[in-house]
């Protein structure tokens, strides 16, 4: 009984240090999606990663959602804008600047990415990731385990990848 009493207590107070962080996430995305149907994913771990993506000195969040509607998004794989389908998942980076959807209709709906466990993308502090970034970079997982970038050229979102890594999906 106390072991049960112990165990709730704890699970309470894990959703109590991690609810305020997440609304926080939740309300930056609604104030910078307006109009668009998003919801945050539900996984283990941080609901976020925080970096300068951008370069303006300040912290910009990358957020996993899924794509409650059909939504303008921003396809670094193909180098161009497209529509994210309805159901899909994106990475949603609102800046400062601009708000991106992050997605890719085969990327994203990989098995890694559909079991929604473990960590799937984190944190790339400047000058850890590829050449061409400027600034953070997301690095996001993959099916084959090789690493791989998502950043902000300062005019488009771009995919990178270590020297030894493919290039492809």
């Amino acid at each position: 009984m106390i072991r049960c009493f112990v165990c709730l207590w704890m699970g309470a107070w894990t959703a109590l240090a991690q609810a305020p962080r997440c609304d926080a996430e939740r309300q930056l995305l609604a104030a910078r999606f307006a109009g668009q149907s998003l919801e945050m994913t539900r996984m283990p771990g941080p609901c976020a990663v925080r970096g300068d993506f951008d370069g303006d000195g300040r912290a910009d969040v990358a957020v996993l959602v899924r794509l409650k509607a059909a939504a303008p998004d921003d396809n670094p794989w193909a180098g161009k804008q497209g529509q994210g389908a309805k159901g899909s998942l994106a990475l949603a980076v609102p800046t400062e600047t601009r708000a991106a959807l992050l997605s890719h209709p085969d990327f994203f709906a990989s098995p890694i990415w559909l079991s929604l466990q473990g960590p799937l993308f984190e944190l790339t502090p400047r000058g850890k990731g590829p050449k061409a970034a400027k600034h953070a970079a997301v690095s996001v997982a993959t099916e084959s385990g090789d690493e791989m970038w998502l950043y902000w050229t300062g005019s488009a979102w771009r995919i990178g990848y270590p020297q030894s890594s493919s290039s492809g999906l």
